[in-house]
């Protein structure tokens, strides 16, 4: 996938670490809540960051869960691997899908 598409997600990613929302990895309603709703409200984010989000709203859950975890919670290829029970190799397609997914979204 492109640079820039990981850049912009690389970028919607941090507006949710501190000081700006500040989301933590584990708390009892995110990992549900993450793939039914937004993360951010509109209102709270800057125009392409809301951007991204709505295309990110857009994916099939499977996939917006795999975005969230390796832009929002940084996890590894390997780790991304083993939560999926998957070799490396399936998780970097997996992952392309989802990022081509986004990049779909975006030019809807």
């Amino acid at each position: 996938m492109s640079h820039g598409l990981r850049a912009r997600l690389q970028e919607w990613a941090n507006w949710g670490r501190p000081p700006n929302i500040g989301y933590p990895q584990m708390s009892p309603m995110f990992g549900e809540r993450s793939l039914k709703t937004p993360l951010y409200s509109p209102a709270d984010c800057i125009a392409h960051i809301a951007e991204v989000e709505r295309a990110i709203c857009r994916i099939e859950p499977e996939e917006r869960r795999l975005i969230i975890h390796r832009y929002i919670w940084r996890m590894t290829v390997r780790e991304l691997a083993e939560r999926w029970n998957v070799s490396r190799g399936t998780i970097w397609r997996k992952l392309e899908e989802a990022e081509g997914a986004v990049y779909h979204q975006l030019s809807c």
